[in-house]
């Protein structure tokens, strides 16, 4: 029997291209919404209009500017050269640059940037020289790059450094590259060779630029977020094209983790044939019984639950699911809507924290090849968070609990227009009749209608499909027993999380082939996952502009003026603040890629003061905590605001700022002394 109301059932229509829902609102309440929806759209008409013509204005020059870079811009031709030196000797070749920046990138068998300070094994190195026309005079020579090769022959890595050259020295003068072996062995190596001018001060006012742009694109919600990113990208490399070489279309694909979209793409799929067996819906109800009715209990076993699957699934995708459920439950027991859907996302995003699959900067993280090099796999993520994830989410419904305890009952206007559901005579006699076959114990008191509500809620809140739930079960088994094996030294070392998940989701779709494909294809978020191919391309981007170069001297130039002690415990420190800072402005997966590139130049010149490790977990503590602060700081903040702005509940950013903001700085609190114990008290890495 579904739930009714004396009112009208739930009704969609479209207005200026929205889908607005409402929900058994009365037939007054529902006119009077809608007169003065007709009124705003009648004042808001005009200033519509300008605002979308000077928009698309924009948007049209941008993309005039960007189209005649890339057709009069093919590109320069790749330079490409393999070398071979013969131990402790050298190799010197003659270059002509076009540019007094010079780029270099080198391929073979070697390890990459971050992998040691090549400065201390010193086995190859390179650097480029002014000479006179003979080759024997040295005018100017730059400092020497070293090079670590690595001890496996058959490795293939690159790296690349940049060299900025003075103007020639004397008349004939030449430019070459000298390349020296220490080591016991011959050693070859493929060097691309490219120059581009020397204006690296513009390259990083441009990206800086870019950056903010897109942020003030999303922020002010003036396009979608993903068509941003994408507008961004394309824009970052036609001004790539004008000031250094334009970067090839595999050079390009290169910049994207295809492995983190792999990822997201499977746990798309595996949930939306989760939700078709109606997994969600018996979590709901499941914590609806447990809970006795009893608003308080309910709210903290739901929220509970949803933080579960947000770690076992991904945040974002639970929420989109969950939250739904959780306002039909809430304004069935009257309790207030909006409080519940502020603490099931917060809930969301810490226990997804947890794992590596469970929030998308876990997963741009996990999925980083630097990352993984060194040693960070699905269990060992799931050691270092686990203490701090798990002392935040009891100290959060604690003090959710304490502060809001009166504030669940109070109803806003949205709900107190609802009428409360009518209780026929049939209902009456099924809860009498589950009441007498109630035999459960509880430690709640059972509530007011208890067994009425269930009798409405059994319906539409029960697995309708048992055995596709059955199969759901064993994809997910399946997944994380890839993920496990993984990360055993010498079990499926192929088994990585983006494989492991698609692994899954297809034999998911193979054993629930009775479900349409395209039906399925209608649930995955593109959206994502264009959004973070964008930011990819855009951050990859900012990076060739020199940005991420700057600010890594900038960094390294203050913690040096620490002592040598305290030095990774404060740049630990720095990079989880900075992190958690960010995300109130930037969302945390764009936080993630940005601070990563800047993990991995800081790595490659920190002289190794900075192991990767420590900072990977404050990176990922900052930013996955700090998503919590802002409406705009995690993409599940955003698709919950969506949900409850569809359902008639209005979320600004103040009011989830003044909700979230001061128990987001209890977790991080929370965080800085996990990070303290594990890293510094005890190095744990």
């Amino acid at each position: 029997m579904k739930i009714q109301r004396n009112s009208l059932l739930a009704k969609h229509v479209r207005l200026d291209g929205r889908r607005l829902t409402y929900r058994h609102i009365s037939g007054q309440a529902f006119a009077r919404r809608q007169r003065s929806v007709v009124v705003d759209e009648e004042q808001q008409s005009k200033a519509r209009k300008v605002f979308d013509f000077c928009k698309i204005a924009i948007l049209v020059i941008l993309w005039c500017l960007f189209t005649f870079v890339i057709l009069t811009n093919p590109g320069a031709q790749v330079r490409l050269r393999t070398i071979a030196v013969m131990p402790n000797e050298s190799f010197v070749s003659v270059v002509k640059p076009t540019w007094s920046m010079v780029k270099v990138t080198v391929r073979g068998a070697i390890n990459p940037k971050f992998s040691k300070n090549a400065a201390e094994d010193g086995e190859m190195g390179l650097r480029i020289e002014w000479r006179d026309s003979d080759l024997n005079e040295t005018h100017f020579q730059t400092p020497m790059w070293w090079i670590s090769m690595a001890d496996d022959d058959g490795k293939f890595d690159s790296d690349s450094n940049h060299f900025k050259m003075p103007p020639s020295p004397a008349p004939g003068a030449k430019v070459v590259i000298t390349i020296e072996n220490r080591r016991d062995k011959p050693s070859s190596m493929v060097v691309e060779f490219n120059s581009f001018p020397n204006i690296i001060e513009w390259g990083i006012v441009c990206a800086i630029v870019m950056l903010l742009t897109l942020q003030i694109l999303i922020i002010w919600e003036l396009i979608d977020r993903a068509f941003a990113a994408l507008l961004l990208a394309c824009t970052a490399v036609g001004v790539l094209t004008l000031m250094a070489n334009r970067p090839s279309l595999e050079v390009m694909m290169s910049w994207i983790n295809f492995e983190a979209l792999m990822l997201l793409f499977g746990l798309n799929l595996v949930v939306s044939i989760m939700t078709e067996a109606g997994v969600f819906e018996y979590v709901a109800m499941t914590a609806y019984k447990q809970s006795r009715g009893q608003p308080w209990p309910f709210v903290l076993i739901l929220c509970s639950f949803t933080a579960i699957l947000a770690a076992a699934l991904n945040c974002d995708l639970v929420v989109f699911v969950m939250s739904p459920l959780a306002i039909q439950l809430c304004e069935l027991m009257g309790i207030n809507a909006q409080l519940v859907m502020m603490i099931l996302v917060m809930s969301a995003n810490l226990g997804g924290t947890l794992t590596p699959i469970g929030q998308p900067p876990n997963i741009i993280l996990v999925c980083d090849y630097s990352v993984q090099y060194h040693g960070v796999v699905f269990f060992n993520f799931v050691l270092h968070m686990l203490g701090g994830v798990v002392v935040s989410l009891i100290v959060f419904f604690l003090l959710v609990r304490v502060i809001y305890r009166n504030t669940l009952f109070e109803l806003n206007d949205a709900q107190k227009e609802l009428e409360p559901p009518a209780i026929t005579n049939d209902i009456k006699i099924m809860a009498a009749i589950l009441m007498d076959k109630d035999t459960s114990k509880s430690p709640f008191k059972t509530a007011d209608n208890y067994y009425e509500n269930l009798v409405m809620m059994q319906e539409n809140f029960v697995v309708q499909k048992k055995w596709l739930f059955i199969k759901c079960m064993i994809a997910l088994a399946f997944a994380f027993l890839l993920y496990i094996l993984n990360s055993i030294a010498g079990l499926a070392p192929g088994a990585s999380l983006g494989w492991a998940t698609i692994l899954a989701s297809f034999l998911l779709l193979i054993l629930a082939s009775s479900i349409s494909f395209l039906q399925m294809m209608d649930r995955v978020q593109f959206s994502l996952l264009l959004f973070l191919a964008g930011l990819f391309v855009l951050v990859a981007a900012a990076d060739e502009l020199g940005l991420f170069g700057w600010i890594e001297v900038t960094i390294v130039g203050q913690l040096q003026q620490f002592d040598e002690s305290h030095r990774l415990g404060l740049t630990t420190l720095a990079f989880l603040l900075f992190s958690a800072l960010l995300t109130l402005f930037i969302d945390n997966a764009g936080v993630t890629i940005f601070m990563m590139s800047l993990l991995r130049h800081l790595n490659a010149h920190g002289d190794g003061h900075y192991p990767l490790t420590p900072l990977i977990w404050g990176v990922a503590f900052g930013a996955c905590f700090g998503g919590n602060g802002s409406l705009i700081g995690a993409s599940s903040n955003g698709i919950t605001e969506l949900i409850a702005r569809g359902h008639g509940y209005r979320m600004t950013f103040c009011s989830f700022f003044v909700f979230a903001y001061p128990l987001m700085l209890v977790t991080l609190v929370i965080a800085i002394i996990h990070l303290s114990i594990c890293h510094l008290a005890f190095n744990w890495h």
